[in-house]
């Protein structure tokens, strides 16, 4: 009985440890969803990437702009 007794006890330790393990792990490497994960700090990025390129664009359309404006208004 003392056997398995300890035998159980040392599964059940082992199992407990490679539960807690995985999920430190999970907790470490994060999911899609939390706002400080990998994939979102790359569409934050991308985003930021866009948005500067739509500011470029209105800034060289809106300088087209004046210069007919400019030109019309002489």
């Amino acid at each position: 009985m003392r056997g398995l007794a300890g035998w159980l006890a040392g599964w059940l330790a082992g199992w407990l440890a490679g539960w807690l393990a995985l999920m430190v792990g999970y907790m470490i490497s994060g999911d899609a969803e939390s706002p400080g994960s990998t994939l979102e700090l790359i569409d934050t990025r991308d985003d930021r990437r866009h948005n500067e390129k739509q500011q470029r664009e209105h800034m060289h359309l809106n300088y087209d702009l004046n210069e007919v404006v400019s030109v019309f208004g002489r």
